[in-house]
């Protein structure tokens, strides 16, 4: 899966199974697809159900921009529609995870 820390930068992380242990290693690597950052914020987002106009209001971009975001991100995915590039990312974990922190109780 892919992970944003505060810095900015987009970094892959991998697990792997050595018998009873699991290790987990990150490096920073290219997008694969050409995708930008921001492709990749909505298509996770996307990949979670939201409509453009929720998307929108996440990222804090117009509905329309999103749209041409997901234009973009189906055509390098090759994806003919919002459903097969969702299942694609999850399939292949082409997915941001978040960085944020729930907020703390009340």
């Amino acid at each position: 899966f892919w992970w944003q820390p505060a810095s900015g930068e987009v970094r892959l992380v991998t697990t792997e199974r050595i018998g009873d242990e699991i290790t987990v290693g990150q490096t920073t690597a290219d997008l694969p697809y050409g995708l930008s950052v921001r492709e990749l914020e909505v298509l996770t987002q996307l990949a979670g159900g939201l409509t453009n106009l929720q998307i929108g209001r996440r990222l804090s971009i117009s509905p329309k921009t999103v749209a041409k975001h997901v234009e973009h991100t189906l055509a390098k995915l090759d994806a003919a529609s919002r459903t097969e590039a969702a299942v694609r990312a999850t399939r292949v974990g082409l997915v941001l995870l978040s960085s944020a922190r729930p907020p703390p109780p009340k």
